[in-house]
């Protein structure tokens, strides 16, 4: 659920958006995954990366955790 910005002003027209995402890749592949969603849309950005070792027997494969954040606005803002 998009969640009003600023926090505490109902009638705020933007909104934060959070993506929880799981993946397994090298950490070329994760760094190129974070690179192309960050630069597709300026509004979305990377608040929190976990990695650790995948349990498999590939050591250079990686579990990772992303958080993206995104601000977005409705469709068409009223008075515009």
């Amino acid at each position: 659920q998009p969640e009003p910005l600023p926090w505490g002003r109902p009638d705020a027209p933007l909104s934060l958006c959070v993506a929880d995402i799981r993946g397994i890749g090298s950490y070329q592949q994760i760094r190129d995954f974070v690179a192309t969603v960050e630069s597709e849309n300026p509004l979305i950005h990377l608040s929190s990366l976990t990695i650790s070792a995948d349990l498999g027997n590939d050591p250079t494969r990686h579990r990772a955790a992303f958080r993206f954040d995104c601000i977005s606005a409705p469709a068409q803002l009223e008075g515009l």
